[in-house]
């Protein structure tokens, strides 16, 4: 993997947008996106992130929609290089999946995007990198002009045995809601694509959706009649996560179902 010296890499030229998050400074520039993390960032933290992406740039995939690390962004200390981030592919002309899914009215579309991004984490999951993605939320996911998906900041997963970064509001409220000890897996990751969908349907969690709105919207949306065993499981009050199905698994053939009526999320 090739190392480029941050100096280098940050004054080559002006940078045509810039975005500040919690963990990390995002520049963007032509083709690329330069992410380099902050000053606090623990050493630990710093030493797991290098060989995360080290291992993502590895990755050896005929798999579309996954954006990977290109090259290590190091900065110079006297014998050492100090790793400070990393570049990857910037998409253009893109949106998170969670704008995309509050401004689209195409329910078909959606319920059809949905479904290849599903097909595209069950493939994720099967790389022999182990990865979960922990962090999986519709902010974390790109869709372009052509409605095709991406896998972003995929530095923060649970890779090769390496804890993931975070955890997603409205997957941990769920467990908190239930009382259940969270625990990072693939079946986590599944879950909580089943619960921004459900987000995106009713505009708030789960554990607030009575049966009944739950049974009189389903009359108008297949997907959700579909899915009303699993609605049940999850609002039972065992302490326990059932087996969740990928949302392709499910949904099957997208062009069967009735057009849905998308409400903003949170």
């Amino acid at each position: 993997m090739r190392e480029i010296c941050s100096d280098d890499a940050l004054s080559r030229a002006k940078f045509m947008d810039v975005e500040i998050s919690s963990e990390s400074n995002i520049f963007v520039k032509k083709n690329l996106v330069y992410k380099i993390f902050k000053d606090d960032l623990g050493k630990k933290a710093r030493d797991r992130k290098e060989r995360k992406v080290e291992i993502l740039s590895g990755i050896k995939t005929k798999t579309k929609g996954l954006v990977l690390p290109i090259d290590k962004i190091v900065v110079p200390s006297g014998d050492r290089r100090i790793f400070v981030g990393y570049t990857m592919p910037f998409i253009r002309n893109s949106q998170t999946l969670f704008d995309y899914a509050v401004r689209r009215n195409n329910n078909i579309e959606y319920l059809a995007l949905l479904s290849r991004i599903s097909k595209t984490l069950r493939a994720i999951h099967n790389l022999p990198e182990d990865i979960v993605i922990g962090d999986l939320n519709f902010f974390n996911i790109l869709v372009d002009k052509s409605l095709h998906h991406y896998f972003i900041d995929l530095d923060g997963a649970m890779i090769s045995g390496m804890e993931n970064d975070r955890v997603p509001s409205l997957t941990a409220r769920y467990f908190a809601t239930r009382r259940i000890p969270y625990c990072v897996n693939v079946n986590t990751d599944r879950l909580t694509m089943l619960l921004y969908f459900y987000n995106s349907i009713f505009a708030r969690d789960i554990h607030e959706v009575k049966r009944y709105e739950y049974d009189k919207r389903s009359e108008q949306i297949k997907a959700l009649k579909d899915l009303k065993n699993l609605f049940r499981e999850l609002k039972r009050g065992d302490r326990k996560v059932p087996h969740i199905p990928y949302l392709d698994e499910v949904f099957g053939n997208v062009n069967s179902y009735s057009k849905l009526s998308l409400k903003r999320k949170y």
